[in-house]
C-alpha cells in the first residue's frame, strides 16, 4: 500500500489487477484448464500461429495505430483457416491480468482455435507452425529469419521484401495468403537462406548494449556510450578523427555537411 500511495496509484484497482494476474496466469499456463491445449496435441494438426502482443506497446499503438485491435485480428485469422487447419493463439506473459474480463473466453469460442500455454517459449510454437500471423510483432521477425512464412496485418511492414513474407494491410488478401502457404507452400531452402541474410543484415547494422538494462540505467558501462556514439556517427556518414576517451564528445568531420 505504501508503494502504491508513493507512486500516486489507485490502491484498490492495482490490488485487483494483481489478483486478476494471478487468476489469469493460471488460466493461460495450466493445461488442465479449458483454455490451454498442450503443445504436443497442437503439433498433431496443421496450424498457423498468432502470438498475442503486449499492450500498451510501441509496436502496436506506436507503429500500428491504424490497426491494433487484436480480437479483430484473431477473428480474421480464424476465419481464414482452411477446414483442416487450426489457429494457435498464445498469450504474452506481461499483459496477463490486464486484458478485459472476457477476453480469453471470446477467443476460445472459435472452434478452430487452440491456445498454447503462456509458459512455453514462443519460438517452440513458431517452429512447428505452417506460418505466423501478426499485426506487427517481434515473432514475425523471428519467423522470417527462420525462413517460416509470415503474414503481417499492419499497414506498414519493413521486411515485406522477403518472398516468404506476405503483407496484408488491415487483413486485405489474408485469405489468399493463407491459401497460398497452405496449398502451394514456399521454397523452403530459399526462405531459409533469405532469412539468414536478413538476420546478418540486421546484425551488421546494429551494435551490442552488453548488459545494459532500462531497469538499472545507472549501471552504464562507458564502453557502451563510446560504441553508441561511434555507430550513430557511422550511420550519419561521419568519420571519427580522434579516439573517444573518458566519455568526451569526439572531434568529428562530417563528409557531407
Amino acid at each position: 500500500k505504501r508503494d502504491e500511495a508513493r507512486f500516486g496509484s489507485y490502491i484498490w484497482s492495482n490490488t485487483m489487477r494483481h489478483l486478476r494476474a494471478n487468476l489469469d496466469g493460471r488460466k493461460m499456463t495450466n493445461p488442465k484448464r479449458k483454455y490451454i491445449t498442450p503443445l504436443e496435441d497442437i503439433k498433431k494438426n496443421k496450424n498457423f500461429f498468432y502470438p498475442l502482443a503486449t499492450e500498451p506497446e510501441w509496436t502496436m499503438q506506436g507503429q500500428s495505430p491504424d490497426f491494433f485491435c487484436q480480437l479483430w485480428a484473431v477473428t480474421l485469422a480464424a476465419k481464414a483457416m482452411p477446414a483442416d487447419t487450426y489457429l494457435t493463439v498464445k498469450e504474452h506473459i506481461y499483459p496477463i491480468g490486464a486484458r478485459p474480463k472476457n477476453f480469453y473466453d471470446q477467443i476460445i469460442e472459435f472452434k478452430n482455435i487452440r491456445m498454447a500455454s503462456a509458459g512455453i517459449h514462443g519460438l517452440e510454437v513458431t517452429k512447428q507452425a505452417q506460418g505466423v500471423i501478426t499485426i506487427n510483432g517481434t515473432t514475425g521477425y523471428e519467423a522470417a529469419m527462420l525462413g517460416i512464412p509470415v503474414i503481417v496485418l499492419a499497414t506498414h511492414c519493413d521486411y515485406s521484401f522477403l518472398d516468404h513474407v506476405f503483407h496484408c494491410p488491415k487483413g486485405e488478401g489474408l485469405d489468399e495468403a493463407v491459401r497460398e502457404i497452405d496449398q502451394k507452400g514456399i521454397d523452403v531452402d530459399k526462405a531459409k537462406n533469405d532469412g539468414a541474410r536478413f538476420l546478418q543484415a540486421i546484425i551488421a547494422s546494429s551494435f551490442s548494449l552488453n548488459d545494459y538494462s532500462i531497469l538499472k540505467p545507472e549501471d552504464l558501462d562507458p564502453e557502451i556510450v563510446k560504441s553508441a556514439i561511434y555507430h550513430l556517427l557511422e550511420s550519419l556518414d561521419a568519420t571519427i578523427d580522434d579516439e573517444i576517451e573518458d566519455q568526451q564528445i569526439p572531434n568529428v568531420r562530417i563528409k557531407n555537411a
